[in-house]
């Protein structure tokens, strides 16, 4: 439920906030929260591009084969900056 509601929160947000003419979104991690989130940009917005950035990458590739079966081709992996191996 709460993967949902999160999802519909924000799909509102972007659909008052964000420019009408937005073609790109990025989210960090890759989760099935950001996947709600990811779902819900694009029913409001024509998304061509979805960028995700996870610290681990099989988990970013997972997301991306996820979303791609749900018609989101154009999935462009990014490894994190925020997070280095030491």
């Amino acid at each position: 439920m709460t993967t949902i509601r999160t999802g519909a929160a924000v799909g509102a947000a972007t659909d008052l906030l964000a420019r009408k003419d937005a073609s790109k979104v990025g989210v960090i991690v890759s989760s099935k929260l950001a996947q709600s989130q990811i779902e819900a940009v694009c029913s409001v917005r024509n998304i061509e591009h979805v960028r995700v950035f996870n610290p681990n990458p099989e988990h970013a590739q997972k997301c991306a084969e996820e979303m791609s079966g749900k018609g989101l081709y154009q999935m462009m992996l990014r490894p994190s900056r925020l997070h280095k191996k030491l």
